[in-house]
């Protein structure tokens, strides 16, 4: 009888700046192409209509005003985020302190030192890698995040790119 891997375990401390650009890929990878460009249409077949049509000098000033509006809430998000994550962290004392994370081949645990949650590996849609983090997705737009520096180091990340492939085969997707 073959012995099952030891368990993986990872310990970090959660960050708000950290969550921020987890929260931001996690994002990126749900958000449709066709539909980025469909947006980008929008935004500046005005204008080319309103050069075929001579009528640039009617449309111009109040489309720059809705793009000007457009640009502010784009450059205001990303301290928008860290501010309600702030309040976040500040409001769930389960946030705070020391996370672990154990995986094994049954399950998935996320522990600190109020509570602690139990998943099996059918619970995720999928295992997807970036620069910076390990990004386990219970929805497309949901997952839980373990930072890259929590691991331990490229020969960690192939141990732990190997464990999660046995777990959930083509729902992995690494970079390397």
């Amino acid at each position: 009888m073959m012995a099952s891997p030891s368990p993986l375990s990872y310990q970090f401390v959660l960050d708000a700046a950290e969550t921020v650009r987890a929260s931001q890929a996690v994002a990126r990878r749900a958000r449709r192409r066709g539909l980025v460009l469909a947006l980008y249409g929008i935004c500046f077949a005005p204008i080319a209509v309103a050069v075929v049509t001579e009528t640039v000098d009617r449309v111009l000033p109040p489309y720059l005003l809705v793009l000007a509006v457009i640009l502010v809430g784009a450059l205001a998000w990303v301290p928008i985020q860290r501010y309600r994550l702030r309040r976040l962290y500040a409001e769930t004392p389960s946030l705070r302190g020391l996370q672990t994370y154990v995986l094994n081949t049954d399950q998935f645990e996320c522990a600190n030192d109020l509570s602690h949650s139990t998943m099996q590996w059918d619970a995720f849609t999928e295992v997807a890698e970036t620069s910076e983090f390990f990004l386990f997705y219970l929805a497309k737009k949901r997952a839980y995040y373990l930072p890259k520096t929590a691991v331990g180091g490229a020969s960690e990340e192939d141990r732990l790119r190997q464990f999660i492939t046995s777990q959930l085969g083509a729902r992995a997707h690494f970079e390397h």
